[in-house]
């Protein structure tokens, strides 16, 4: 049997706030330029990541 997945209810706050503000200020969202797109792409380059992995005390 598959169960769904748990929506996080900040993350679903999160997201209708956007897009309340998305439908009362259409004109105001833009897209990603590509060269800042390439330069977050360039940030990551190389990182690995275990999303299995706990988080350190520190980073919680």
């Amino acid at each position: 049997m598959k169960t769904e997945p748990q929506l996080d209810p900040y993350l679903n706050q999160f997201l209708n706030l956007l897009a309340q503000d998305i439908a009362q200020h259409p004109g105001a969202a833009q897209p990603i330029a590509p060269s800042m797109a390439l330069r977050s792409l360039a940030l990551i380059d190389g990182v690995e990541i275990d999303i299995d992995k706990p988080l350190p005390a520190t980073d919680e």
